[in-house]
């Protein structure tokens, strides 16, 4: 079996079951979360050049994906408590990571501030929070 053959019935066997693992574990319940910590596991098992003959692919791929689901919420925990405010006029991306997974997910982050309009988010919550000292200063 050829290694592309190999990934295409690892993926499809198994894509499932590691999503199922994926939903349960982490602290986030977006599909676009689920679906990248499904694509890590799955670029990680490409990378494993060992993993065809491994003894039991099946706990690998598991294990991995349990993995996965610990390291994104170590950083969703870090993310939850941090409020960004960011000036489009002066955003600029610089890449600092050597690491491809790291600038994968980075990559990811900033589409998904562009495409949810985050900037807007944050300024309607501040300005509902002003609003509410507003109000109890008044009473």
């Amino acid at each position: 079996m050829s290694g592309n053959d190999f990934f295409n019935n690892l993926y499809n066997e198994y894509r499932v079951s590691v999503a199922t693992i994926i939903k349960n574990k982490i602290y986030s319940n977006r599909f676009q979360d689920i679906e990248d910590c499904v694509q890590e596991v799955f670029l990680r098992a490409w990378e494993n050049v060992n993993l065809e003959s491994h003894p039991c692919i099946k706990g690998c791929i598991y294990k991995t994906a349990n993995h996965v689901a610990l390291q994104f919420n170590e950083k969703f925990k870090s993310h939850d408590n941090v409020l960004f405010i960011i000036d489009d006029e002066e955003v600029k991306l610089v890449i600092k990571s050597d690491d491809f997974s790291d600038q994968l997910i980075e990559d990811i982050e900033y589409e998904r501030y562009i495409e949810e309009n985050s900037i807007e988010k944050v300024m309607k919550r501040f300005n509902k929070s002003i609003s509410i000292i507003i109000i109890k200063q008044s009473n």
